[in-house]
């Protein structure tokens, strides 16, 4: 980046520096920061946003385009990385291996057998896995869990993802048959706490719950209520609704060893960010291609 343009960095911006920050600036790159009409309008160089997210809500994309104000994101970056952060995250619920771990380390050597079985864990080639959001990150969740032996069906809540590989369910059909459930679908007006009482009452009692998309997509009230009240086999979250969290957080009180919850970092691999900081130049060498 340095080599293209000179570069000024800020670690964190709050709504109140946006519009000094980014003033005399025609290329900014940015990352959850507000760029709305009010504070575009101030910028009256700038002719290129680099969002380094995939999502584009938090520009005013009509408002940059009547402006000339072009607006480039990043896509595809993530896929691996967030997926197999969903299958490590639902392993480590089945298997519970740090308890085996100090099970070996408290209790092994006092024992008489070779093999401490412990509590039981089921292999995920007897499971029905249900993905919900079939698209590039579903997908790639998909083939891991097919290489585990898994079944796998989907829910597509746009209609417009097909796989032949794999069995398309209502949401219905999914969330009542699947014992491994991981939603990637993205948040949108249809997506808004899709899933609420109703839809958390009917999933098995022995159920892997994973949400690597957006924390919103569940009710949160009707999430802490299935948590506090159901039976599960295990949860992992990289997101939740409220992020960062209040210090008084309702899923941060729970402290079930069956609920393992990440701070929104299932994307960020080194090869991850690599390939985000990758676009972003592309994307600028491409503006700047434009202007010779």
């Amino acid at each position: 980046l340095r080599e293209l343009a000179p570069l000024t960095i800020y670690s964190s911006t709050e709504p109140q520096e946006t519009s000094e920050r980014i003033k005399g600036f025609d290329i900014v790159i940015t990352n959850k920061v507000v760029l709305d009409a009010s504070v575009i309008a101030r910028a009256t160089d700038l002719k290129l946003i680099c969002v380094a997210a995939t999502g584009t809500n938090n520009i005013d994309l009509k408002f940059a385009e009547s402006r000339g104000i072009q607006v480039r994101n990043a896509t595809g970056y993530s896929t691996y990385s967030v997926a197999q952060h969903c299958l490590s995250l639902c392993l480590e619920l089945i298997h519970k291996n740090r308890v085996r771990h100090d099970d070996c380390l408290l209790n092994w050597s006092k024992s008489k057998v070779f093999s401490m079985v412990g509590t039981d864990f089921d292999e995920l080639n007897s499971k029905r896995w249900g993905i919900l959001g079939l698209g590039a990150i579903g997908r790639q969740v998909a083939k891991l869990a097919s290489a585990f032996g898994a079944e796998v069906v989907y829910h597509s809540v746009s209609g417009k993802s097909s796989h032949t590989d794999y069995l398309s369910v209502s949401l219905a059909e999914l969330l009542e048959s699947s014992d491994v459930i991981s939603v990637h679908t993205s948040l949108r007006e249809e997506t808004f706490h899709l899933l609420s009482n109703k839809e958390f009452g009917i999933l098995k009692p022995n159920v892997v719950f994973l949400n690597m998309a957006r924390g919103q997509i569940c009710d949160p009230l009707a999430l802490v209520k299935w948590l506090k009240t159901s039976q599960f086999l295990g949860v992992g979250l990289d997101v939740i609704d409220q992020e960062p969290p209040s210090q008084d957080h309702a899923l941060l009180k729970l402290n079930d060893p069956k609920i393992i919850i990440t701070p929104h970092m299932a994307w960020t691999s080194r090869q991850s960010r690599h390939r985000l900081l990758e676009q972003m130049v592309t994307s600028i060498k491409s503006y700047q291609s434009s202007l010779e």
